[in-house]
């Protein structure tokens, strides 16, 4: 009987060569299944938002620049917004929220105001000094997001 160390060692790397390719299938799998593509449904959205395009769109829409200051005798808010829009739908009408906060970090204010624009998919658009109403004078840092929206219906 041959000893183990004259054994021949092919068919145990064939084996080891099998079980990685499955391994990194499997891992590829998995990855995949974590990111998320332009205009694919992200993965951790629930199967009830999957099958309603505006909580879909709402979520694909984002505030991806934003600066702000205070005009009016420091009692008015003017922003620059640029919001990008990855979704597959045209959207419309877009609410935003901001919250202010005074310099100790106190929440002490917020403004609620709709561009009533369209952002077409897959596009970004800047909208430059929207006048965002009132806000408390001791407001310094500001924090904005997409509140809601309305999807552009093609006739």
């Amino acid at each position: 009987m041959a000893s183990p160390a004259n054994r021949s060692s092919s068919g145990g790397i064939f084996g080891k060569l099998i079980a990685l390719a499955i391994v990194l299938v499997l891992v590829r799998s998995c990855y995949n299944g974590f990111t998320s593509k332009p205009g694919t449904t992200p993965a951790n959205i629930t199967p009830a938002e999957q099958l309603d395009p505006k909580a879909v769109a709402l979520r694909a829409t984002s505030i991806s620049k934003f600066n702000w200051y205070k005009d009016g005798f420091g009692s008015v808010m003017t922003a620059t917004f640029t919001i990008k829009n990855d979704g597959d739908k045209d959207v419309k009408d877009i609410e935003i929220k901001c919250v202010h906060s005074a310099p100790s970090g106190t929440v002490i204010d917020s403004n609620n105001r709709t561009i009533y624009e369209i952002v077409p998919a897959h596009k970004s658009r800047t909208f430059r000094n929207f006048n965002m109403g009132f806000i408390n004078s001791q407001a310094s840092s500001s924090s904005c997001g997409i509140e809601d929206l309305a999807l552009v219906q093609k006739p």
